[in-house]
């Protein structure tokens, strides 16, 4: 089976597991298009799924517990073992099946975990091998924001499980809105989310369901990712490498790419698509896009791929709390990542980071138009203290250069009319010469002066 039609068969699995009854069978009709193979798939991996939860409770029957209440809530399978392992609770549902809290208790040490069983995963030779590129997927991220991989196997009832460290933590969205983090705060904290994602594809991994609830920060404030359940190695074209795919949740549609709601081969920019959402929502406390209750899968495609979401500034709920003012650089960083096009995006995770980090040291960001009015506002902006006291020397420069030029003009109209005065006193003294010395005797003048 190739890449495009696995991808299709994705698409109308996971729009049908969010519906029952004759809602879902309309959407497989619309969905499939009189394509009978297809339809055929799709409920076969429908009717795999629903067999999970009876495959677990079956287990839990044997081992002597009671399920309890109704037939829609998780079947109680707490003393169950796998391996070393023996389960604790349900803690949530990852991308190919159910964790629980365990503990290892074979006598040789005691630790909880989180523990992840798989069952029906190796009804076939293709579904051992996703799981166990999971496993191999996993064993190789090695790194402070990702959940690390601790161990692995198959029980004894061939239900294949992997275990991985058990995060103290909240959501990551729940934490901001707890701990009443600012703007930059945010930000800060999304930059883990950063370096763990920039590792990943470092390993040439995409996980392609980044969403608050895969995300969670100790309370240290140490982001950890978790469920690389649907990742792809990008390495391989082998159709084994596309894991999680017999799962109530191979792919949550409000946090999809546009790409992956086209069914296109996933890459490192669904990655960056998925950073953009949960930034908005951060900053925001909102999704971009406004999903109806029960949006089937061809309505939230056409909203995704067709509609372009508000700026952030524009967005921050009335009535949330103020921990700041949302910029038009932050609006213009978070857009670039939503964009419809993955090539309009940035083209890596470490571009995105970048940019945030100039925006929180107050210089440009290159997701906007690189102009010189905007240069010159970041510049003040970032260097308000230097620019404000080169504007008081200016200023003091500038009246000390006036009064100089004041003085100077001034100083010059005294001197002009001093020489006039100057002048005048000459031809008074002269005339007054002129005027005696006509009137000498000797000079044959008259005795008599006029």
């Amino acid at each position: 089976m190739d890449a495009e039609r696995w991808s299709r068969i994705q698409e109308v699995f996971e729009g049908a597991g969010a519906l029952d009854g004759e809602a879902r069978d309309r959407f497989l009709a619309d969905a499939c298009g009189g394509d009978p193979e297809l339809l055929e798939e799709v409920r076969s991996l429908l009717e795999a799924s629903a067999d999970a939860d009876d495959f677990l409770g079956g287990m839990a029957q044997e081992a002597g517990l009671e399920l309890g209440g109704d037939a829609h809530q998780e079947p109680d399978v707490s003393g169950v073992r796998f391996g070393p392992y023996r389960v604790i609770r349900l803690l949530g549902r990852g991308g190919m099946g159910a964790v629980y809290v365990a503990e290892r208790d074979d006598e040789q040490f005691q630790m909880e975990v989180a523990l992840k069983a798989v069952p029906g995963a190796l009804h076939t030779a293709e579904a051992r091998g996703r799981f166990l590129s999971e496993r191999q997927i996993l064993a190789r991220l090695h790194h402070t924001n990702i959940a690390q991989l601790l161990d692995g196997g198959v029980s004894d009832d061939g239900v294949p499980y992997f275990v991985m460290e058990l995060v103290d933590g909240r959501r990551i969205d729940e934490y901001c809105r707890d701990e009443k983090l600012g703007v930059r705060e945010r930000i800060e904290l999304f930059l883990q989310v950063c370096e763990g994602v920039r590792h990943a594809h470092a390993s040439l991994i995409v996980h392609r369901d980044l969403k608050p609830a895969n995300i969670l920060v100790t309370p240290d404030g140490v982001v950890k990712l978790l469920d690389f359940g649907i990742a792809r190695a990008l390495e391989s074209d082998e159709a084994l490498y596309q894991t999680a795919v017999n799962a109530p949740h191979p792919m949550t549609l409000a946090y999809a790419s546009p790409e992956q709601l086209r069914g296109e081969p996933p890459t490192t920019a669904c990655d960056i698509y998925g950073l953009g959402l949960l930034l908005y929502r951060l900053l925001t406390d909102r999704h971009p896009y406004e999903f109806e209750p029960g949006s089937s899968y061809p309505q939230i495609q056409e909203i995704v791929c067709d509609t372009t979401p508000r700026p952030p500034s524009q967005a921050q709920e009335p009535q949330a709390p103020d921990y700041g003012t949302l910029s038009r650089d932050l609006d213009a960083v978070v857009l670039k990542a939503l964009a419809k096009e993955p090539e309009r995006r940035y083209g890596t995770v470490l571009g995105l980071a970048n940019d945030l980090a100039r925006y929180l040291d107050g210089r440009p960001v290159q997701a906007r138009p690189d102009t010189l009015g905007y240069r010159l506002r970041r510049f003040v902006g970032r260097n308000r203290a230097v620019v404000t006291f080169g504007t008081v020397v200016a200023i003091l420069a500038a009246s000390l250069l006036g009064l100089g030029i004041q003085y100077a003009v001034d100083t010059r109209a005294q001197a002009e009319a001093l020489a006039q005065e100057v002048q005048t006193t000459q031809a008074v003294a002269d005339f007054l010469v002129g005027l005696f010395s006509a009137a000498k005797p000797q000079d044959g003048g008259s005795d008599t002066i006029s």
